[in-house]
Order: C-alpha cells, then structure tokens, then sequence
C-alpha cells in the first residue's frame, strides 16, 4: 500500500551503523544514521532525538506487523552497493538512456569520454550547468 506515507518509509529506508556506536554514529553521519527516524519526523534537527525516537518507531512498526531491521554497515553493506550501483555502472547518455560504450575499458579510456568529460567541466566552470 504505496498511500500509507510512513509504512513507505519504513519499509524503504535503512538505518546506518559506521562505528556501533549509535551515539557516535549520530555524530559521524551528520545525523543520518538513524534514517528511518529522521524520514518519519524530518524535523528533527538533532541525530540524537533521531536515536532517541527510535524506539518508538521501533514499536508502532511492530503494532502494525512492519518489520524493523538492524541498521546496515557503512563498510560492509551500503559502500560495496554503492560501488556497484554508480561507479562501476555503465555510462548511458542523458537523453535516450542508452549505454554509451560496450565496456568498462572503452568507457574510461576512449577520447570522446575524455572530450565529453573536458566539454562538461568547462561548461560548469563557465556557470551555465554541467547538462
């Protein structure tokens, strides 16, 4: 049920552990670490109120047979994701979507990478936008 808004966010945002710590994490992440909370009341303007929420949270997702889940390692869980969603992606263009290369070799080593890469950093360095 995509209308229920804070079931949505339950279910499709996690909670991040960087030191097991999660007062520390608070602190390290700017705040974000407790995710789920800072989605729910996205006021909140302290990561600490964050933590201190979730326990609440923790208990109306159970009253309403949610499930609440372990926050996810920075190191183990969210970065290699990261890795391999964007940056060992391939390249599409902008427009169409379609995959500009055939392979990660002609990706990075092929001059109209490097001139398009050249073309967009001009552009953003001149104050008009890089797309």
């Amino acid at each position: 049920d995509t209308k229920d808004w804070a079931r949505f966010q339950l279910l499709n945002a996690h909670d991040m552990s960087i030191s097991g710590n999660p007062w520390v994490d608070g602190f390290l992440s700017a705040g974000l670490a407790p995710h789920r909370a800072h989605h729910i009341f996205p006021y909140q303007r302290s990561a600490w109120a964050n933590h201190y929420s979730e326990q609440f949270i923790a208990a109306a997702a159970k009253e309403a047979g949610l499930p609440w889940l372990p926050p996810k390692n920075l190191f183990t869980e969210i970065l290699p994701e990261i890795v391999c969603r964007q940056l060992l992606a391939p390249a599409c263009d902008p427009v169409t979507r379609q995959q500009s290369y055939p392979n990660f070799a002609s990706e990075h080593l092929a001059p109209s990478a490097w001139l398009s890469t050249l073309s967009y950093i001009a552009t953003g360095l001149s104050g008009i936008g890089s797309v």
